[in-house]
């Protein structure tokens, strides 16, 4: 507020004569003209000029005050006449005209600068309740932001335990799992110790089994020795019998010159010598025809025995291929499920080792970022303490009522974690108790193809001395048959032939049978061993696969289960992060500007006062005047 000119400025001083002397000069602009308002300050002259009257030009110089004495020992009586007195008081009177005009302007321009003033100060009024309410607001909005950022602290610090908590029972489901999965790897050796007994036990039945089949290749190694034997025994008789022949060819001969001697004389002979020639000659057909059918009968058994031979052996190199490429495999799974095992143990170790890295960054970061924040909050609590002493009850009740929820929301949430953390037990126990039961059956599974072996086993051993006994039995029917063949055969050529055929036919049924046992037996063995091995082979690849699959899923489930967790832990940590941070501005800015808000306020009342108490005074002076 700039101060206006005063009415003393325009005093001036009269000599003695009447005349200005000296005058105090202000040069100031010429007010504004105001219509007079009813509302005007009363004035204590009873006449005043009207307002179209002559003025003094701007800037001029108007007496204000004059001498109305004048000097000592002047006596205007004496000196100036009637007119001159008439002439000063024309004089005085414009003055005093001019001044009361001055005087009624500038109490017009005072009641417009009053008037003005008074709105002004309503409006700075106005502003400063508007500017005190918007206080009252902020430093409401700021208290309940200071509410919510202790409660929220608070959460963030209950939030960071309930993880700790949940993290050091993950660890501990963790280190169950691993038992877990070590327990089952050890039940996975032993079960692989089992295999290989019951393998080393397979090996053993298969060399009992090649012993059984060596000693039957000696039987048919001696039966081929005997059919030898016979072949040389039959080959006599054909020289036996060539030499009958060639008797009886001599004999005929020596018949045939005593019939052309005696052809006169025995004519009726001839026709019993032809008809003796007759059956000599069937006779002797009917052995070469059947000495040839016994020699191709031999070399019709020799054949067959050659290829069974070949059969044999090409069958045995294939049986051992196969359990050799068995034993293979079997190696190879088990180099690879140890393999296995071993990266997974790697794996889960490094798993382990990453979470447990991970995690002791967390509490240092959150640790960090709680002591950052304590220490800015310490820093202006100190400088909010002393502007927020009042406000302490209610913030306490506030965080009384924020406590009663942050209990109960703690108390669902350990509700939930319990109720997860059952969840998860009752799916472990349940995944430990189907892989019991697949054990058990795994191993009922096993003995049951264990007794099946040793039944079939069995079987074959009684089958292999009932054709033994049957075989030893033919055997000495074939031997008491040879020696009363023999014994036969210097007495009845015919009888010796009969019982040639029915004992060769016997032998080649009774060869016929035992290697159609055989081999039947072979292949009964060959198909039950077979379908043994690919049943433990499906067994086993099955029980791998189900333990890779539940393995594969529990890991999948730990992943799922930690990437949800980092994120969790990671999306809290940045919220509370940014909404500190923000906060903390918001606060630091608030601060700022209610500082100069309240400087401004201080200022403004210290200034308001000084310039009323001027405006008054000036006001006096005036009316004073």
């Amino acid at each position: 507020m700039k101060r206006r000119p005063s009415i003393s400025q325009y005093s001036e001083e009269y000599q003695s004569d009447g005349e200005p002397t000296a005058r105090k000069e202000y040069a100031s602009p010429p007010p504004p003209y105001r219509p007079p308002v009813a509302t005007q300050f009363p004035s204590k002259y009873a006449y005043l000029p009207d307002i179209n009257s002559p003025r003094p030009p701007d800037r001029s110089l108007v007496p204000v005050n004059g001498r109305k004495q004048s000097p000592a020992g002047y006596n205007p009586n004496l000196d100036l006449d009637a007119d001159e007195r008439i002439r000063q008081l024309e004089v005085r009177l414009n003055v005093a005209e001019k001044s009361n005009r001055a005087l009624l302007e500038e109490v017009l321009r005072l009641q417009g600068d009053i008037k003005t003033a008074n709105r002004r100060n309503d409006e700075v009024l106005r502003e400063e309740k508007g500017s005190r309410h918007n206080l009252e607001s902020a430093m409401k909005i700021n208290n309940e932001l200071i509410t919510q950022l202790s409660a929220r602290i608070k959460e963030a610090e209950d939030k960071l335990s309930e993880e700790k908590s949940a993290l050091s029972s993950l660890v501990n489901h963790t280190k169950g799992v691993e038992q877990a999965v070590k327990s089952s790897q050890n039940e996975l050796i032993a079960k692989k110790d089992i295999q290989s007994q019951k393998l080393v036990e397979m090996r053993a039945e298969m060399e009992e089994l090649q012993g059984a089949k060596n000693q039957l290749e000696r039987i048919c190694f001696s039966m081929a020795d005997d059919i030898r034997t016979l072949k040389m025994k039959v080959d006599q008789q054909s020289a036996e019998i060539g030499t009958v022949s060639s008797d009886m060819r001599n004999r005929s001969k020596k018949l045939e010159d005593d019939n052309r001697n005696q052809l006169d004389t025995l004519r009726k002979t001839s026709t019993i010598q032809s008809q003796t020639e007759q059956q000599t000659t069937q006779l002797r057909g009917q052995v070469e025809t059947r000495l040839s059918e016994l020699r191709d009968v031999l070399v019709d058994v020799r054949a067959k025995q050659e290829s069974e031979l070949n059969e044999r052996r090409t069958l045995e190199q294939q049986m051992s291929k196969k359990i050799y490429e068995l034993q293979q495999a079997l190696s190879e799974a088990n180099r690879r499920r140890d393999e296995g095992m071993h990266t997974m143990d790697i794996i889960l170790r490094e798993k382990d080792h990453a979470n447990q890295a991970d995690k002791l960054n967390l509490t240092s970061k959150v640790a960090d970022t709680v002591e950052d924040v304590n220490k800015r909050l310490l820093s202006k609590e100190i400088k909010m303490r002393e502007e927020m002493q009042e406000r302490y009850l209610q913030l306490e009740r506030l965080i009384q009522q924020e406590q009663q929820n942050r209990r109960d929301a703690e108390r669902a949430m350990r509700e939930d974690i319990d109720r997860k953390f059952l969840t998860l037990k009752h799916a472990t126990e349940e995944l430990n108790l189907d892989i019991k039961e697949q054990l058990k059956n795994e191993k009922v599974k096993t003995k049951e193809t264990v007794a099946k072996l040793d039944e079939s086993i069995s079987i074959v051993e009684k089958q292999s001395a009932e054709n033994k006994k049957q075989f030893e039995k033919v055997m000495g029917a074939e031997i008491s048959q040879r020696k009363m063949h023999e014994a036969s055969t210097i007495e009845k050529l015919a009888s010796v032939n009969e019982k040639l055929q029915i004992a060769t036919s016997s032998l080649q049924q009774s060869i016929g049978g035992i290697t159609q046992v055989m081999n039947s037996q072979n292949e009964k063995m060959k198909r039950e061993i077979r379908g043994m091995m690919s049943e433990q082979k499906e067994a086993s690849t099955r029980a791998m696969t189900d333990l890779d699959a539940r393995m594969g899923y529990m890991k999948t489930r730990m992943n799922e289960f930690e990437d949800k967790l980092e994120a969790r832990v990671a999306t809290a940590t940045a919220v509370l992060s940014q909404n500190l941070r923000e906060k903390v501005d918001a606060i630091s800015i608030w601060q700022d500007t209610t500082q100069q808000t309240i400087k401004e306020l201080s200022t403004n009342l210290t200034k308001l006062p000084e310039e009323e108490v001027d405006f008054f005074k000036q006001k006096k002076k005036r009316f004073a005047v």
